[in-house]
């Protein structure tokens, strides 16, 4: 069964599903992003404000030195916070795709009695490149679904 072959009502409800879907993905996402950022932040602040104390202790309060450590300090802070963030965001998407967002869009599709697949098909069409359910989707072969008629 291709896109074309879907009656109205089930078009509506599988880009509502992907829409759907693609926004729990990503506000999960950002929402495990923030967190680990600020405990990034947090974490790494206390070790950068001792290195910065040392570097004032034994450079007899140099502010030029104690000026380039804290600029070195900060830049670094927020690379760990960063990367630690991606890491989250990513890890976070990825549990809930496995976690809320397959067993969901499973349980509405046995619903609309569609198969899997056709959802796949849909969605890879349907949203935009850059959408974050996209990474879950199996890439799909582009003649796939127009050549086959026989369902």
């Amino acid at each position: 069964m291709n896109s074309a072959e879907l009656t109205p009502d089930q078009n509506r409800n599988l880009l509502e599903l992907a829409e759907e879907a693609n926004h729990e993905l990503e506000a999960a996402g950002e929402a495990g992003a923030g967190r680990a950022f600020n405990l990034g932040c947090s974490l790494t602040l206390l070790p950068a404000l001792a290195v910065i104390l040392i570097v004032a202790v034994f450079s007899r309060l140099n502010w030029v030195a104690i000026f380039i450590t804290t600029v070195l300090a900060l830049v670094a802070t927020l690379i760990v916070a960063n990367l630690v963030a991606y890491t989250a965001r990513t890890n976070t998407m990825q549990r809930t795709y496995q976690v809320i967002v397959q067993p969901e869009i499973e349980r509405r599709l046995n619903g609309l009695d569609l198969d899997r697949s056709v959802f796949d098909h849909f969605a890879s069409q349907r949203l935009p490149e850059a959408a974050v359910l996209q990474r879950y989707l199996p890439p799909i072969a582009e003649d796939t679904f127009s050549t086959d008629k026989s369902e």
